[in-house]
């Protein structure tokens, strides 16, 4: 699923697996994407 914009092209996203049964929140993140304060408007930005 995507979830809300991190930053400019960068969504959080979730999905599941057996590992993690609640699922789990990524950042699919290239380098020329976000902004220099990107780790701390991820922290803040719910997933």
């Amino acid at each position: 699923q995507i979830g809300a914009q991190i930053d400019t092209g960068v969504p959080w996203c979730h999905t599941t697996c057996e590992a993690a049964p609640d699922g789990l929140q990524l950042a699919l993140k290239s380098g020329n994407f976000g902004g220099d304060a990107f780790f701390a408007r991820a922290f803040a930005t719910p997933a």
